[in-house]
């Protein structure tokens, strides 16, 4: 869900948060962000690579050891800092599968669009 939000915002910032921090951006001629269809996705450091692989293990490692808890649901790992589960438990376990796929639709979308029309998805206004 949070890749719905950062396309957009890569797109829109990274040009500035490159010059400011004197990096290379990421974003190609078209502002399209890196991606499997767009290219791009070599210029990403390996090293950033290495720290996604690690921190998506390491959260599928807790995960694991909460699989037999007696009351563990898969991809609940009680991540809920504002305590809205509390108010209807399962109006938002649907909220967030609901939600979950939605953006998972959207980051297609996105990356179908900037394939075919060779435009960002997102422009400055």
């Amino acid at each position: 869900m949070l890749a719905a939000a950062g396309w957009p915002l890569s797109e829109l910032f990274d040009k500035k948060l490159a010059a400011a921090l004197h990096w290379t951006p990421l974003v190609d001629e078209a502002n399209r962000a890196p991606a499997l269809l767009n290219g791009g996705l070599g210029k990403v450091s390996p090293a950033y690579w290495a720290a996604v692989i690690l921190m998506a293990s390491a959260v599928d490692a807790y995960g694991l050891t909460k699989v037999n808890d007696k009351d563990y649901t898969p991809g609940n790992l009680n991540f809920d800092p504002l305590g809205l589960k509390k108010i209807n438990p399962q109006w938002m376990e649907t909220a967030e599968i609901k939600n979950g796929r939605l953006a998972m639709i959207a980051i297609t979308g996105f990356a179908v669009q900037e394939f075919v029309s060779g435009n960002a998805a997102f422009t400055a206004l």
